[in-house]
Order: C-alpha cells, then structure tokens, then sequence
C-alpha cells in the first residue's frame, strides 16, 4: 500500500513537472496507465468519453436554440462564440481520451 502510495505520488508529480496544463481527468488516466491497472483505466475513460460526448451535445443544443432565439442580439452572438470556443476544447481533450484509450485498450490486447 505504501509502495503504490508512494508510486502515485511520484507520477502525480511528474506529470506536474513536465509542463503542461492537464486537467484532473487526464491525470488520473495517465495514474491509472503508469500503475498498470488498466481495466480501471479504461472504465475510467470510457466514462469520460461519454461525459465529454453529452457535454457537447447540450452544448450544441445550446448553440442551436440561442441562434434560432437571438438573431441580432449582440450578447447572444458573444455567447455562441464563447460556447463554440470552450465546445473546440472539449474536442479536443475527447480526442487526447480516444487515444489514451486506444492505448489502454491495446495493451490490455482487445
């Protein structure tokens, strides 16, 4: 326990120091990943997956019925750009889970 303790700790710091912004998401797949404990590591990205997947549908629902509702309006129109801009990032890390999930899938050989 004190190993795999000690192991977490190391790799949480790790992944901090190479640099990059990570979401808590994405760390706790590249944890699971370094650990080895890979049928967790796919569940726990399969559930990602699909969070990320119903985030953008509300989100292009959203679009939708503020661009059928707001034609004109000013601040409609910067809250459309606001929502395409976050709904582009969340593509993106739902590609970056897809990968890390295709990984893990591998590995585990299905």
């Amino acid at each position: 326990m004190i190993e795999t303790s000690l192991s977490l700790s190391y790799i949480i710091l790790r992944v901090h120091i190479k640099g990059k912004r990570r979401g808590s998401n994405e760390i706790i797949i590249i944890v699971l990943t370094r650990l080895w404990i890979l049928e967790k590591c796919s569940t726990y990205a399969d559930g990602v997956i699909y969070n990320i997947k119903e985030s953008i549908f509300q989100d292009d629902n959203t679009i939708k019925n503020l661009s059928a509702s707001n034609e004109d309006d000013e601040a409609a129109a910067e809250e459309i750009s606001n929502l395409l801009a976050v709904r582009l990032r969340k593509k993106y890390f739902l590609v970056k889970v897809y990968l890390q999930h295709c990984a893990v899938l591998s590995q585990l050989g299905k």
